[in-house]
């Protein structure tokens, strides 16, 4: 039997349990909006990855502000 390591999610950075897989735990526990805001943080305006740590932008009572 391989041994496969803990994935850990990019967004919330929860390390998963073995029987879960990253596509399950993003759809169930993030929104649309929180994978869209990491994913655009996670990259420049030249398309290059991001030179600072990326987590979604979370606004003051648990809710992000608007999209702009």
């Amino acid at each position: 039997m391989a041994f496969e390591p803990a994935v850990d999610c990019p967004v919330c950075e929860t390390t998963l349990a073995p029987d879960r897989t990253l596509e399950d735990h993003l759809c169930r526990n993030h929104t649309q909006e929180e994978l869209a805001r990491y994913l655009v943080g996670a990259h420049d305006e030249a398309g290059q990855p991001a030179r600072r740590a990326v987590l979604p932008s979370v606004g003051p009572g648990g809710r992000g502000g608007d999209l702009r």
